[in-house]
């Protein structure tokens, strides 16, 4: 079988290798010439082909108009000297390597989300107002003192330790996005680190991820992050793994419990069935990890989140950007109150 491998490096524009095929009936099996008066060739749509002789065809694939999610088929007639008429048909196989502008080095905060690592991180007054200002002092308090400081926590000790890896990949997205490769000092880092993990409570955050939650595709995923990165060259989004789907049983306990955000960065395809990206883990500081994608059984398995064999989680891929704006919180304002009220996080 031939292989098409598109590859992209950075902003730098995609290119497709082999650029184009040369294709004769030797191409297709067909062994001897004698007899064929004439012959026909058929290419998928986004193909380009031209024919130098009659039984010789050059095709050449147009990068915006292949199929990335199916091989493609030509498919060859000929008709010979008796008035016969054959078909024959060759499959090529579509892999893909693309790299994103973002790297863990420089990109990311170089420790790992953890107390021991950066010390121990709670809810502050100035990170919150930053996005939050704009409340009623009423709303801002009941925000402050319910989700929000459930949430903006590192710990080293307690039942409840807390973690900034939301706060921590969509920092070092942004960094990407923008190509800041200079690190601020260590407190102007955490505050910058802190203020975004609490804008996953804003409501432009919560209505992203809830269409992803409802949608529960992580092959839908995917897709979405490997278009970005053949069409920008750039890492627009993060993951966040481990989150369960919406008919699980156990789902309220499961959302509290469960989900990680990692910044994907290489997309690597390798048939319409099967693909890996290379992503940044907070918890694992600038290390790389993978998470391999079954595409035709729409699962995925990452570390000790996810295995193939869990078909009740999926997979959310809101962009950056939407942490990188203030908002408002009227969702996550309402949710406090219940939390208080009734929740495990009463005080």
């Amino acid at each position: 079988m031939t292989t098409l491998t598109i590859s992209r490096r950075g902003l730098e524009p995609p290119v497709v290798y082999p650029s184009s095929l040369r294709l004769t009936p030797a191409s297709f099996g067909v062994e001897r010439r004698e007899g064929i008066r004439r012959g026909r060739l058929w290419v998928p749509s986004g193909w380009k082909l031209e024919s130098p002789s009659p039984l010789a065809w050059f095709v050449t694939p147009n990068i915006a108009g292949i199929d990335l999610d199916a091989p493609a088929r030509m498919r060859l007639e000929l008709e010979y000297d008796d008035g016969s008429k054959r078909s024959y048909s060759r499959v090529i196989s579509i892999q893909l390597d693309l790299e994103t502008t973002f790297s863990p080095d420089p990109h990311a905060y170089p420790e790992r989300n953890s107390a021991t690592a950066i010390g121990e991180v709670g809810p502050e007054a100035g990170p919150f107002q930053e996005t939050f200002g704009w409340l009623p002092a009423v709303l801002g308090s009941v925000l402050f003192r319910g989700l929000y400081s459930d949430i903006v926590q590192l710990r080293s000790e307690g039942p409840h330790r807390g973690g900034l890896c939301s706060g921590m990949a969509r920092w070092a997205g942004l960094r990407g996005l923008r190509g800041e490769d200079r690190l601020p000092d260590r407190d102007e880092s955490i505050r910058e680190i802190s203020t975004l993990h609490g804008r996953q409570l804003t409501d432009r955050a919560l209505l992203s991820s809830a269409e992803w939650f409802l949608r529960a595709s992580p092959r839908a995923a995917y897709k979405t992050v490997r278009d970005d990165a053949l069409r920008t060259g750039k890492s627009l989004r993060a993951f966040d793994v481990g989150v369960p789907k919406p008919w699980r049983r156990d789902l309220p306990k499961a959302i509290v419990r469960e989900g990680h955000t990692i910044v994907p960065y290489r997309i690597r395809q390798t048939s319409p069935r099967r693909a890996s990206v290379d992503c940044y883990d907070p918890n694992r500081g600038r290390e790389t990890h993978t998470i391999e994608f079954h595409l035709d059984t729409d699962t995925y398995a990452y570390r000790h989140h996810v295995r193939l064999e869990d078909t009740n989680v999926g997979l959310i891929a809101v962009p950056h950007e939407i942490y990188g704006r203030k908002g408002t919180a009227i969702l996550a304002s309402l949710g406090s109150l219940f939390w208080l009220l009734f929740g495990p996080g009463r005080r």
